[in-house]
């Protein structure tokens, strides 16, 4: 007598005459069960690995015949079935539904229990990676303030001074151009930006009143007051001088009317785009050059993408 005998109708849970579909079916069903891709139990892989022998065996007819031989020897020496499985194949249809509803109770269980378990994992998943995210963000704030104490932010500045540096929650910047509608900016690592000028100022009072509470010092908080720039005078005075479009924007982006940006050395443009606040008097500025200084070309964009800035080029 085999002392590693196994009774392979007991690993699928079918009767002794299931046919070859039944036999397909209850491997299928123990292989969803029993998967250790599914199943957190220790012996789970090894419990896949008998339900697949089991299926083999009783797929083929020499062998299965084999098993039939060892259960029916097993039976008549003993005297009674020697396993659960055997006893269920001989027992009678009531008792055998029974046994089925017993089983499917035990495999919903395990289903909702494999359910939960896997909800924990998620929640568990989602809070570490909420928590990665929260660890990264005071770790950026840290660094900005560490940052911002390499430069000299201009405290006493009663309105954005071109090429001072300032703060707010994202890190010290950098005035590159101001108006009395938009800022451009640039940050410590690179990146610039065009901003309300409303919304960075007050980011900027925020930040000098957080350092002046955290650090026990005093700064003077005033309102945003755009500056005058120059006279009307002064500009056509200016301009009377600058003879190419280059000359135009540079001395008109030194204003503070907008941004100039040079691409031709890639086979661009000279172009300039003017704020907002001072579209109209840049407009007629460049209009009156064009009509009375010859070999002024400046041409507005009517190529500029959907909802760009508008924008004027030099042929």
């Amino acid at each position: 007598m085999p002392a590693d005998f196994i009774d392979h109708y007991d690993v699928l849970g079918v009767v002794a005459t299931a046919t070859r579909e039944e036999i397909e079916r209850a491997h299928r069903e123990q292989v969803r069960r029993w998967h250790p891709d599914v199943n957190p139990d220790p012996d789970a892989t090894l419990r896949t690995q008998q339900i697949n022998v089991a299926r083999d065996v009783l797929l083929d007819p020499r062998r299965r015949a084999d098993l039939d031989r060892e259960l029916s020897r097993r039976q008549g020496r003993a005297g009674r079935a020697t396993s659960s499985a055997y006893a269920r194949r001989s027992a009678g249809p009531d008792q055998t539904r029974a046994a089925e509803q017993q089983q499917r109770r035990r495999d919903q269980a395990e289903e909702q229990a494999r359910r939960a378990a896997e909800r924990r994992r998620e929640a568990r998943a989602a809070q570490e990676e909420r928590d990665l995210r929260e660890r990264a963000r005071r770790a950026a704030e840290e660094r900005a303030r560490r940052n911002a104490e390499q430069v000299e932010l201009a405290w006493d500045d009663q309105t954005f001074v071109l090429g001072h540096w300032y703060a707010n929650r994202s890190g010290p910047f950098q005035v590159l151009t101001a108006d009395s509608v938009s800022v451009r900016v640039r940050y410590q690592n690179g990146m610039e930006l065009t901003l309300p000028v409303g919304t960075l100022w007050l980011g900027w009072q925020e930040e000098a009143r957080r350092r002046s509470e955290s650090e026990g010092r005093l700064f003077t908080f005033r309102h945003y007051r755009p500056a005058a720039g120059p006279s009307e005078l002064e500009i056509a005075t200016t301009l009377n001088r600058a003879h190419t479009p280059e000359a135009v924007f540079r001395y008109l982006e030194s204003c503070g009317w907008g941004t100039m940006s040079d691409d031709r050395a890639e086979g661009g443009r000279l172009r300039f785009t003017p704020d907002r606040a001072w579209l109209p008097r840049f407009s007629r500025v460049i209009a009156e050059l064009s009509a009375h200084r010859p070999g002024f070309d400046v041409k507005f964009d009517a190529n500029r993408p959907p909802g760009a800035l508008a924008s004027w080029i030099a042929l």
